[in-house]
C-alpha cells in the first residue's frame, strides 16, 4: 500500500487546477497499478476539498473526529 499525505496548493496558485491535476494524477496510478478503492479525508471545514474529492467521484463518507478532537471527513473512491 502506498500513501500520499497532505495535499496542499500554495495560495497563489490556487483555483488553477493544480489539485484536480494532481488528484488525477494518483487516480491514474492507483488504476494502473490495480488499485480498486481510494480512500482519502480532509478537514470537515475546508469546503474547497470538499467540493473537489465530489467533482472527481469520491462518495462522502461522513464525518469523524480524532481523539484529539480534530474533525474530518471521510471520502472513498472506487475504481473498479
Amino acid at each position: 500500500m502506498k500513501a500520499l499525505f497532505g495535499l496542499a496548493v500554495h495560495p497563489a496558485h490556487r483555483r488553477q487546477g493544480v489539485a484536480t491535476r494532481h488528484v488525477r494524477a494518483c487516480i491514474e496510478y492507483a488504476r494502473e497499478r490495480s488499485a480498486t478503492v481510494i480512500r482519502s479525508e480532509t478537514h470537515a471545514s475546508n469546503g474547497p476539498s470538499i467540493r473537489l474529492h465530489e467533482s472527481l467521484g469520491f462518495q462522502n463518507e461522513g464525518r469523524f473526529t480524532y481523539a484529539d478532537g480534530d474533525e474530518k471527513m471521510a471520502f472513498r473512491l472506487h475504481l473498479d
